[in-house]
């Protein structure tokens, strides 16, 4: 449900974020990973502007997405980097139409409907 996304956290460095739903409740768990570098240095060294999109290759190493090939990125620690912050967020509740039932399920919105059932709001 998340996509990895490089970003600049208040302390100026370059972040991770990676998230995931909580099953039991209507939020979303954000984890950040330190790439260890600032995040000036994204921007001014090598002309990209955060947030930008990442794709995981494993072992703590990341490409820019949606062009292959283009800048690769390896967190502090490589594969055993542990996140360094961690937020939890709401998921507000889709507009559905008045009446209509809705449920937190399996970490995502859904809503009743006569016809089928439960289905992703």
């Amino acid at each position: 449900m998340s996509a990895d996304t490089l970003v600049a956290r208040p302390d100026g460095f370059a972040y991770v974020r990676w998230g995931y739903a909580l099953d039991n409740e209507p939020a979303m768990r954000w984890l950040y990973f330190p790439l260890g570098v600032k995040a000036a240095t994204v921007k001014y060294d090598y002309g990209r502007e955060l947030p930008l999109p990442l794709v995981h290759l494993g072992e703590g190493i990341y490409r820019e997405k949606p062009e292959p090939g283009r800048l690769t990125f390896r967190l502090a620690q490589g594969g055993s980097t542990k996140s360094a912050v961690e937020e939890t967020e709401p998921v507000p509740a889709p507009k559905v139409r008045k009446g209509t039932e809705t449920r937190w399920h399996g970490g995502r919105w859904e809503k009743y409907s006569k016809r089928e059932g439960w289905v992703i709001a």
